[in-house]
Parts: C-alpha cells; sequence; structure tokens
C-alpha cells in the first residue's frame, strides 16, 4: 500500500485476521466467526453487496445471527426473494427452540413492512 493512502474503517483488522490465518493460528471456526463479524460491520456501513460476500463465507448455518444478517443484507440490498428464503429456512430450524432471540427478530422483521 502506498504512503498516504486511507484503509476502510475494517482493513487494519481484515489484513490482520488474514495473516493469522495464512499462518494457520487462527481456528476455522473462529475464522468464521470473524466473517460473520466482518459482513455485519459491512452491513452496518450500508454496503449489503460486501457485506453478503463476507456472511456467505462463513457457516451461516452455525450461527443464526449471521443467517439474521444475512436477511438484513439481501433486504438491503432489494433482493426481496433471497431474504423470504432465507427467512424460512432460519424461522423453519428445528434445531433452535422457537423462544430464541434470533427466531422473535425474524418473525417481527417479517411483520415490519419491506
Amino acid at each position: 500500500m502506498h504512503r498516504g493512502a486511507r484503509l476502510s474503517s475494517l482493513e487494519p483488522a481484515r489484513l490482520a485476521l488474514r495473516r493469522l490465518e495464512n499462518q494457520q493460528l487462527v481456528s476455522p471456526s473462529l475464522a468464521s466467526g470473524a466473517d460473520v463479524v466482518r459482513g455485519m460491520a459491512l452491513l452496518a456501513e450500508g454496503k449489503p453487496t460486501e457485506a453478503l460476500a463476507e456472511l456467505r463465507r462463513s457457516d451461516g448455518y452455525a450461527n443464526a445471527f449471521a443467517q439474521l444478517a444475512m436477511i438484513d443484507a439481501y433486504t438491503a440490498s432489494k433482493d426481496q426473494k433471497s431474504a423470504d428464503a432465507a427467512r424460512a429456512e432460519l424461522l423453519g430450524r428445528k434445531d433452535i427452540s422457537n423462544g430464541a432471540v434470533s427466531k422473535a427478530i425474524a418473525r417481527y422483521r417479517a411483520t415490519k413492512k419491506h
């Protein structure tokens, strides 16, 4: 990188994590969790396409909140069909209690106007 170039707010964290991954100092599950966090941060920055790319790299099925973030990213990128499919998948999961916070959030957001 040349002197004076600006890093995005997430770039230092991305670079550090990639260095650790390359040195095999980070477990795959931690790296997957980092992808989720990066995806959520990108979504908060208003970058749904980039967020989806990060979230897809993670094991989204292992993390219900990653699935919620994917629903939000699809909605933000105006892909309601994919958002509805992701929501249906989350709400249909049998390994998560129907009283779980992630399902409650998904149900609540489904009732709001798109």
